[in-house]
């Protein structure tokens, strides 16, 4: 783990050796140096193991920035910190927070401009970087997770119901909630500023859609291949490799990166030796096609009862995805043959429509078509009001497809949620559910889906989860594991 941290306010006893803890429990015992810069009333560090990182000041500005950012107006791209901080204050000194519109890339950033009183803390679109924060009256404390905050002495551990009732419905936390009732997270696209005393926490970017565009995919080809060249090109420096399912997504990763660098991708796969779940026979044609120099490991029953403990620690929040193992495991394998960085595939379906939940939503879409009367006067008596024909194969699928057709989107997305299922008073007691509000799962849903600049369902769907699958999911999965993003 890397990114930014530190507080403003109070100072906390020996400022030096305080961000220096906090630096500790950022790497979780990696060889990344520390830098910060510490002032009056401000301490502020950053940690990685590559890419832009630093801590210092510019004037009255002090900043600490890590990830892998470009200037929308490409000039001086790679600019070395020095120079980066110096134009990052001024900048803000000119625009303030309007200085976000001009970056891309990764990164997470705090920033403190002491003749102002400001602190603007913001990471980038997407939700790669990770930063956290808990203020309490006139103390700012920040940092790429919970257990980075929880250093200082001022930040409270209660633990949150609402936060937990969420994970078990989403399996996750999502943000901004955190398991702790005091600790907020940025969403992607977002940023905090806070000034006496005072936070303000607002987008500064959003996906937007353009769904009025008739392009073919020999126009639209070259763009895509220059965006993912420069994408894997962004991270693709020292000994870097790449996770391989076989998967579209993760195959073309490994492929660009062979390209990129002119060498063969160092590829990693893991397997399960269980029919229907092992996907290595995808992965190695993968591999020959783009002469990686591939790696496997089968993970065995043993070997996960015995690594739920270390991937359990390497996640500050409720986390329940799965993956989270085999990743492990092959970040684990990458290590012992000295890769630093792993790049992957995840987000590709998100981003570009892969997943077969769109075209199953897509499919209960169709019956909004159907005329209302032939609905309310035919279909629905007759397959929703007639018990006897429920034994029949084929009624029993029709019925089936008008009971999920007739719920409106995004509740429809959770037809198959567990809790939902289950029922939640068979899973909670009556006290904790008592101390919740069982909607809030629904209308997070429902919020983000209502603000979604498009009008089509696949782009509705697509923004839910970069939101939810992505920033909250997926990302934590393989930015958490040692050997993830640096």
């Amino acid at each position: 783990m890397s990114g930014v941290y530190g507080w403003v306010g109070p100072a906390m006893g020996d400022s030096r050796d305080a961000i220096a803890s906090m630096h500790r429990r950022a790497v979780g015992g990696a060889s990344a140096a520390p830098v910060s810069s510490i002032g009056p009333r401000c301490a502020l560090g950053a940690t990685a193991a590559a890419g832009t990182s630093f801590a210092m000041e510019c004037g009255a500005v002090r900043v600490a920035f890590h990830g892998h950012p470009a200037w929308r107006d490409a000039r001086n791209d790679r600019l070395l910190p020095d120079a980066f901080c110096e134009r990052l204050a001024e900048s803000y000194r000119a625009a303030g927070p309007a200085i976000l519109d001009q970056l891309t890339g990764d990164f997470a950033l705090a920033l403190v401009d002491e003749d102002k009183g400001e602190t603007l803390l913001a990471i980038d679109r997407v939700g790669i970087r990770s930063l956290l924060y808990c203020a309490n009256r006139d103390l700012l404390v920040f940092g790429p997770s919970s257990d980075v905050l929880k250093v200082h002495p001022a930040v409270g551990t209660d633990v949150d119901p609402q936060a937990l009732y969420n994970y078990v419905y989403f399996h996750m936390v999502p943000g901004p909630q955190t398991a702790f009732r005091t600790h907020s997270r940025l969403l992607p696209g977002h940023y905090l500023l806070a000034r006496e005393g005072k936070l303000s926490v607002r987008p500064y970017w959003a996906p937007t859609y353009a769904e009025d565009s008739v392009r073919t995919v020999p126009q639209l080809a070259p763009g895509l291949q220059r965006a993912l060249r420069q994408g894997v090109g962004a991270f693709a420096d020292g000994a870097c490799g790449a996770f391989l399912s076989g998967g579209t997504d993760s195959s073309t990763v490994a492929g660009v990166l062979t390209e990129i660098t002119g060498a063969p991708a160092r590829t990693y796969s893991i397997g399960f030796d269980a029919t229907g779940y092992d996907e290595m026979a995808y992965a190695r044609i993968a591999a020959r096609h783009f002469r990686t120099e591939h790696h496997e490991y089968y993970v065995t029953p043993a070997d996960v009862v015995a690594a739920i403990p270390t991937v359990a620690a390497a996640y500050d929040q409720p986390f329940g995805n799965a993956s989270a193992v085999p990743t492990y495991f092959c970040a684990r394998m990458a290590q012992a043959d000295g890769i630093t960085r792993m790049l992957g595939g995840d987000g590709g379906d998100e981003l570009f429509g892969g997943n077969e939940r769109y075209a199953k939503q897509y499919q209960f879409s169709l019956y909004d078509r159907v005329p209302v009367p032939i609905r309310a006067l035919a279909i629905e008596p007759l397959l929703l009001g007639l018990p006897s024909l429920r034994h029949l194969p084929l009624f029993r699928k029709a019925r089936s497809y008008v009971e999920q057709a007739k719920l409106p989107m995004p509740g429809r997305y959770e037809s198959y949620n567990l809790l939902e299922r289950l029922g939640a008073a068979n899973v909670f007691d009556g006290a904790f559910l008592a101390s919740v509000d069982r909607h809030r799962p629904r209308a997070m849903l429902q919020t983000v889906y209502d603000a979604t600049r498009a009008e089509s369902l696949i782009n509705r769907m697509l923004a839910l989860d970069m939101r939810f699958t992505l920033a909250d999911n997926d990302l934590p999965k393989v930015t958490r594991v040692p050997g993830g993003l640096a």
